[in-house]
């Protein structure tokens, strides 16, 4: 309860700064900040003063920050958010405030003892209450954030770096066991197929896909006749070995080779002759010494 009481006590003095609310604000929308807790290794001290100009009462001199954080006592990160579906027996959606567009960190501070602002009556879209006021206890300062790239976030009980952060579509952070460094690898192919009997996962040889075995697991399998991801090309293996896996107008097919108007010119040793509209008459796209008519780097 306390803490729903500060995140409204922060979004009144933020958005509001205590005066009249005109009606076209009562959207509330983004009037609000939810915060977290967050693990803040910052230990550079810092001393300011604080001019609540707005409400004189509240200003406080020879401030500082409180950093020997410990399990009851953190940093809290806040961003801007609506509240919505609300269950209390008393709410006042009309009583908002301007909207929100910063984050915000939190930290604990201590100020040298001062008189006591007066009491007051408080409102807020929960309701009223007489309000006595001790002395300063948090600051929120205006704070940007961006994603965490892969690194390393601590050490396991063995002494082993522990690894987190964002990665490339596809990997994942982990450590590389021949350096024992953090860093992004292909996901590989292992485990148990999805609910639609679908792997995912990198293999050794890029010539294999990452599929379901009979009992649901997952391997690496020469890859059959399809769209190959890395080529955006028909590719892959075909079980007639007179066939080449190539592009028709179903989609990409095993079939005999197209020969017809398309061939080797002898004098150049190039590809050349005519193909269907949108094919080109080029080698396979797994090499050999005849000609096909096929897309050419994915250009119909």
């Amino acid at each position: 309860m306390k803490r729903i009481a500060l995140s409204l006590l922060i979004a009144g003095l933020l958005g509001l700064g205590g005066g009249a609310r005109a009606a076209e604000d009562a959207a509330g929308d983004l009037d609000h900040l939810v915060c977290y807790k967050m693990k803040d290794p910052l230990s550079t001290p810092a001393r300011f003063d604080l001019l609540a100009r707005l409400q004189p009462e509240f200003s406080r001199a020879g401030c500082e920050l409180v950093l020997d954080h410990d399990d009851e006592v953190r940093s809290e990160f806040c961003v801007p958010a609506s509240k919505r579906n609300v269950v209390a027996p008393q709410h006042d959606p009309d009583l908002a405030g301007a909207s929100l567009a910063d984050d915000y960190v939190c930290y604990r501070i201590e100020c040298p003892a001062a008189a006591k602002p007066p009491h007051k009556i408080v409102t807020d879209q929960f309701g009223s209450r007489h309000a006595g006021f001790g002395q300063p206890q948090r600051i929120c300062v205006p704070a940007t954030k961006e994603p965490f790239v892969c690194g390393q976030t601590g050490v396991n009980g063995k002494g082993a770096p522990m690894c987190g952060g964002v990665c490339p579509a596809g990997n994942r952070c982990q450590v590389n066991k021949a350096t024992g460094q953090c860093g992004c690898a292909p996901v590989p192919c292992k485990g148990k197929s999805d609910s639609a009997n679908v792997c995912g996962g990198a293999c050794a040889n890029p010539a294999d896909a990452c599929t379901a075995g009979d009992d649901n697991s997952c391997v690496c399998k020469p890859r059959g006749c399809g769209l190959d991801p890395a080529t955006n090309q028909c590719g892959g293996a075909c079980a007639d070995p007179t066939q080449v896996c190539s592009e028709t107008a179903a989609g990409c097919a095993c079939a005999p080779p197209v020969t017809a108007g398309c061939g080797l010119d002898p004098e150049f040793g190039e590809c050349s002759g005519p193909c269907p509209t949108g094919l080109f008459c080029l080698p396979p796209v797994a090499g050999g010494d005849f000609c096909l008519c096929r897309t050419f780097g994915g250009l119909e």
